[in-house]
């Protein structure tokens, strides 16, 4: 029956239209709140318009801050450019004139050492008789001289008579290593550097058993006297005592020139040693060094508290620089020096009058 009444309405046109009508208002009702979402969203769209206009004027202003920043530096980076260049060629002029200053004074400083060479050798030169050497004092004989040192040193002699015997073998076994021979590398620089200074009487301390060592090679042999301890395994053409440095045979005044090439390092007094080879020096002599150095070397006292310990098996120290040249200005002024690498050295000294 129902079902017969919802045909009969759905064919009748007013209900259609009452239907239409219905279903209208109903949506005239939801209107407004749909009409108050768009208002809003609206004006959400409005804010986030105007925020997007704010930033992009933020961004134009950056813009321009960065463009005159950027012009900036590119104005000083020019600046500096071309500042730099002037500052550059002005290094080089500097350069220049450091490297000239230095180049007159190394020749001033060898016009020095020349002119100081000659005031010493005039004398000596300008003196008709010609020199000879002093004899030494031979009344005592090498087991005397060591028992003097073991009378001086108690403490110390029998260890330095322990390294001596142990270098003996090196001496004998490697002589190249350890001799001034023509094979050595660097004998032949310090017979240059001995050529250079070395005048009139010379005595050579330490001269070894070879028979005359690589740095006198060319030397008038007549003027040369030589002292060590080791005993000359060929024999010496020249006069040779066999003694230690701490007692000098010689009178006063015997030599213009010592040598100690690498032998300094091997006495048990180097003040004794250095006061012996000043006494033996004449007034315008002049003491010429081989040395070498070892960081951190102490100084060595003779007469120690305690009993000393060696350094290695052949030395009871080793020379640093600093206290070396410290002690060496007590007794002698400093004319020459020569660095030949990180160890070795070759020094000339005068006589100081001090």
């Amino acid at each position: 029956m129902s079902d017969a009444i919802s045909a009969t309405k759905s064919r009748n046109p007013l209900f259609r239209v009452v239907r239409g009508a219905y279903r209208f208002a109903r949506s005239l009702v939801d209107l407004p709140r749909q009409v108050e979402s768009v208002q809003k969203s609206s004006l959400v769209l409005s804010q986030q318009l105007e925020e997007c206009l704010r930033l992009s004027s933020l961004v134009s202003q950056h813009s321009a801050s960065v463009s005159a920043t950027a012009s900036n530096i590119d104005r000083v980076l020019s600046d500096l450019t071309e500042k730099f260049g002037d500052v550059r060629e002005f290094a080089i002029r500097l350069d220049s004139m450091a490297r000239s200053l230095h180049a007159a004074s190394t020749e001033v400083e060898a016009l020095g050492r020349e002119a100081r060479r000659n005031a010493r050798r005039m004398p000596f030169l300008l003196n008709a008789k010609a020199p000879t050497l002093s004899e030494p004092d031979r009344s005592a004989s090498f087991p005397d001289i060591l028992k003097r040192l073991e009378r001086d040193y108690p403490k110390v002699y029998p260890i330095w008579k322990t390294l001596f015997d142990n270098a003996v073998p090196l001496y004998q076994d490697d002589p190249d290593a350890n001799l001034s021979t023509v094979n050595h590398p660097t004998a032949t620089r310090f017979r240059d550097w001995v050529n250079l200074y070395a005048y009139g009487r010379l005595l050579d301390i330490g001269c070894g058993p070879v028979a005359v060592p690589h740095y006198l090679d060319g030397y008038d042999l007549s003027l040369v006297a030589g002292l060590d301890p080791l005993d000359g395994r060929e024999p010496h053409p020249f006069q040779f005592y066999r003694g230690c440095a701490e007692y000098l045979p010689w009178p006063d005044g015997s030599f213009e020139t010592v040598v100690i090439a690498t032998s300094l390092d091997h006495v048990i007094s180097l003040r004794k040693t250095l006061s012996e080879i000043r006494r033996v020096l004449s007034p315008s002599g002049v003491l010429i060094l081989w040395l070498g150095f070892i960081p951190g070397g102490k100084y060595f006292d003779p007469h120690p508290e305690e009993e000393p310990v060696p350094i290695d098996n052949y030395h009871l120290f080793h020379f640093d620089r600093p206290w070396f040249e410290e002690i060496m200005a007590e007794y002698f002024t400093l004319e020459a020096v020569q660095q030949i690498d990180i160890e070795q050295s070759f020094y000339v000294y005068s006589r100081s009058e001090a």
